[in-house]
């Protein structure tokens, strides 16, 4: 049995990045908010797919200030 579909894909700054077509400055000022979904391990940050689209959907008419 592979456990490792059981884990949420991990995604990267550079993802987010491209996912919402805006510089790689701005992903890691989002990525850095107080709230947002992320896992830190040094200097890099991962975040867990399924919490970031959950954190998505709950901001969808917010304005968020980088």
């Amino acid at each position: 049995m592979d456990d490792s579909n059981s884990l949420p894909k991990m995604l990267t700054v550079k993802d987010i990045a491209e996912h919402l077509h805006i510089g790689i400055n701005k992903a890691y000022a989002m990525v850095r908010l107080k709230g947002f979904p992320k896992i830190q391990i040094g200097n890099k940050f991962f975040i867990p797919e399924d919490k970031y689209l959950e954190w998505l959907n709950c901001h969808i008419r917010n304005q968020i200030i980088l």
